[in-house]
């Protein structure tokens, strides 16, 4: 199963057909410049999330490897740690759309 980034997620929103190449064909997906709007989504994501982690300075920063995270993931929320920040999710059948929205 491929990771799923806040990038992939809002990429997905805008356009599905271009979320699942950059998932399942990313040397094609990648093999020409970045659009004005998958700069935009990009940017976007950087900035919310920088506001989020001022807002929300307690906040614990998820970061490693994609098995890293999934295991720090689980650690945090194991000690019941109320805010997280680039958390993996991996539910069966997790509806991100109304967990988001």
């Amino acid at each position: 199963m491929p990771f799923i980034s806040k990038t992939n997620y809002l990429l997905w929103r805008a356009c599905p057909k271009n979320a699942w190449l950059s998932l399942h064909r990313p040397d094609f997906y990648y093999s020409t410049e970045l659009s004005e709007y998958d700069q935009s989504v990009i940017d976007t994501g950087v900035e919310v999330e920088r506001i989020a982690r001022r807002l929300f300075a307690d906040g614990v920063l998820i970061s490693g490897s994609e098995m890293e995270t999934k295991q720090r993931t689980l650690e945090f929320l194991a000690l019941q740690t109320p805010i997280l920040f680039q958390a993996v999710v991996l539910p069966a059948n997790l509806d991100v759309q109304g967990l988001v929205s």
